[in-house]
């Protein structure tokens, strides 16, 4: 069917052979559990406090945010074993094998945009517990020790995603049960607020836009799977991991802005504050978090360059994007949450139509797939579905200061993401049915 190679090549761009492969899909679980007790997350629930929503309104819209994102997120994960490779390399058997290299490199902006900002929050916190204002050597030191981890090779990124699972856990748990002593179950204040529908709106769609942000992610480690083993408990493990540790960090971030309305430019200073003569181990926490997160980040990041096409060395790659990033921190570090609410935005768009048809595509025609491999050069039913899904989402958009859809002026709040979800599938689902009953029609009787 396919042809295997070495492991090593096969490792980051061609099929994982059956003997290479697990058996076990809880190795999911600690791997998205590790990933999602992050700073990212953690910063989701902080941004939240400032939209004034109130504890239970808030508390649902982060849920039902991560609860959308997550579904998605483990949707894509099913698609792994079935095909044995990357989740990039996939999409090449849905949008061609050339109109699946631009989807590529969207993915490896979004993969270097996801570490740019992870190291700035991780060095931001290791500044502080370290007591510098040189940033230079905090960001150089999470970039580096990242890069580190992605030479050793998947095996030690798994193993390091699982000890952080318990350590990062441990650490959360104690932020948590300390928040709640210190301003109560549900806040510091127990006054009723006025739910207010805009504000509802952003929390959903910020908690949604990062869990969904990993869909482009997702095969790559789900490849590692044999076959065999079952989609449902693949699913099932995925959301649970991500979804639980996401949530988690999203309310443990919110319970911080309860207490602190800090105002700081650096986003470690508002945990920091919060835990007092603890904060030292708050700020190891925020550190350690963030290469977790940023060991995924770049190991996706090399794959995705080589799925477009570029046959560097994987080490190099990755040497060559640390660098990239490293600057990238540093030049960033002062404009941190306004470019992070933005990032939320701009660098998603294009995810959620994507991802749209890549499921749509997978349940409609895998098995063909895998009996006769890339068909078509650019599939332009794929490339027509995406471009209308994001063409009628831009009404809908709302991405900070940059541009204001008319429609999400009158709303108040972005949701283009769902609007371009729903389009894209839809469009696909009809071209893709009438494209394979003309091909029936077409057949000599």
């Amino acid at each position: 069917m396919f042809a295997t190679r070495k492991v090593e090549a096969t490792e980051d761009l061609e099929i994982i052979p059956a003997t290479s492969r697990g058996s076990k899909a809880s190795v999911l679980f600690w791997l998205w559990f590790a990933s999602n007790l992050t700073i990212g997350d953690f910063l989701i629930g902080l941004l939240a406090q400032d939209y004034g929503l109130g504890y239970s309104s808030t508390v649902i819209a982060l849920a039902l945010g991560t609860i959308l994102g997550g579904v998605l997120l483990a949707l894509m994960s099913v698609m792994g074993p079935v095909f044995g490779m990357s989740q990039m390399r996939i999409g090449r058997y849905t949008f061609g094998r050339k109109g699946g290299i631009v989807m590529s490199l969207l993915q490896w902006g979004n993969t270097l945009g996801w570490f740019t900002f992870n190291s700035i929050i991780a060095a931001s916190a290791l500044a502080l517990a370290i007591g510098t204002r040189l940033y230079a050597i905090p960001i150089a030191v999470t970039v580096l020790l990242v890069l580190g981890l992605i030479l050793l090779g998947h095996k030690t990124i798994q193993r390091f995603e699982r000890g952080m699972s318990v350590v990062l856990g441990i650490l959360f748990v104690i932020i948590l049960a300390y928040s709640i002593e210190k301003i109560g179950v549900f806040g510091s204040s127990s006054a009723p607020v006025a739910f207010s529908a805009v504000s509802f709106g952003w929390i959903v769609a910020f908690s949604f836009s990062y869990i969904m942000s990993w869909g482009p992610y997702a095969s790559d480690y789900s490849k590692h799977l044999d076959h065999s083993v079952s989609r449902k408990s693949i699913a099932v493990y995925v959301l649970l991991g991500a979804g639980l540790a996401s949530f988690f960090s999203e309310l443990v971030g919110f319970y911080v802005g309860m207490a602190t309305n800090s105002t700081s430019s650096n986003p470690a200073q508002p945990l920091a504050q919060f835990l007092g003569k603890y904060a030292l181990v708050g700020l190891y926490f925020l550190f350690l978090g963030g290469l977790s997160a940023n060991a995924i980040n770049l190991y996706s990041n090399t794959m995705s360059i080589r799925a477009a096409g570029v046959r560097m060395e994987r080490k190099y790659i990755a040497v060559i994007v640390t660098a990239v990033a490293g600057v990238l921190a540093y030049l960033g570090y002062n404009s941190f949450y306004v470019s992070y609410e933005n990032f939320l935005f701009i660098l998603d768009y294009w995810i959620t139509p994507w991802i749209a048809i890549m499921l749509v595509d997978f349940f409609l025609r895998y098995r063909q797939y895998l009996k006769g491999g890339y068909r078509e050069v650019v599939n332009y039913r794929a490339i027509f579905a995406y471009l209308l899904g994001i063409i009628i989402s831009v009404p809908f958009m709302y991405p900070s200061e940059y541009f204001i859809g008319p429609i999400a002026y009158r709303l108040g709040f972005d949701i283009s993401y769902f609007v371009s979800f729903i389009v894209a599938a839809l469009a696909y689902y009809m071209l893709q049915r009438s494209h394979e009953n003309k091909s029936i029609n077409s057949l000599p009787t």
